[in-house]
């Protein structure tokens, strides 16, 4: 009898194992694509994949032209994450939480500019740290101005390493003035493209971010070797 019971907890055992957890994360392709929209005259400039979604979502945009900047293809096991190009070499850092319950993706979605804090940074010291940056470039702008009013062979080493500084504070400025633009939870169904949500740029363009799930998992290996 004792031996019975012994085999039947086991068996038991083994059921309770081998049942799905309701929670959990499996390795899945997750396309990102970023598109510009704006104003601008002409035919959309979008793959077919993202045509559909775009469509849908058009009623509740006022943008006349939409452009696919930058697309990224992401293996999530979890966590995971990655950087896109935008629009005059500023940078996007893209993050993906990923879970799958009863059939159903859930995912929790970070984009900011690249360099962004990932803490929550003081004000002060980022607004100081873009006045000096900018009172730089200021000064040595004049001092192009004055080097180029006079361009000569002599004067060129002096203009290029000017430039350079320049070019770099810029690149500075950039990551000093870098923000947070979405930080959200959406869920999904598999093989679906979804509009996570927009972000604006300047007057009269802003960035929209589309997340597509593939239909089905990759296997173990591969998740492993993508983390």
């Amino acid at each position: 009898m004792r031996t019975r019971l012994l085999v039947a907890g086991i068996v038991t055992l083994g059921v309770l194992l081998a049942m799905p957890n309701p929670s959990y994360a499996q390795a899945r392709e997750y396309r990102v694509a970023l598109v510009q929209a704006d104003n601008d005259a002409g035919a959309d400039e979008v793959p077919a994949f993202l045509r559909k979604s775009l469509g849908d979502a058009k009623d509740s945009l006022r943008f006349k032209h939409y452009r696919l900047i930058d697309t990224q293809m992401m293996l999530s096991a979890g966590a995971t994450s990655a950087r896109l190009r935008g629009t005059n070499n500023q940078g996007y850092e893209v993050s993906l939480h990923t879970t799958e319950r009863v059939g159903r993706l859930y995912i929790d979605f970070k984009l900011q500019e690249a360099g962004a804090p990932s803490y929550n940074a003081d004000a002060m010291d980022r607004i100081t740290k873009v006045a000096e940056l900018e009172r730089q470039k200021a000064d040595l702008e004049q001092q192009l101005t004055v080097q180029r009013q006079d361009r000569n062979p002599i004067s060129e080493p002096r203009i290029q390493n000017l430039e350079s500084k320049v070019g770099t504070l810029n690149r500075q400025l950039a990551v000093a003035r870098a923000v947070k633009l979405l930080d959200t939870r959406f869920d999904m169904t598999a093989g679906d493209t979804v509009l996570v949500g927009t972000a604006p740029l300047d007057a009269g363009r802003a960035l929209l971010v589309f997340v597509t799930s593939t239909p089905g998992v990759t296997t173990a290996a591969a998740a492993t070797v993508a983390k």
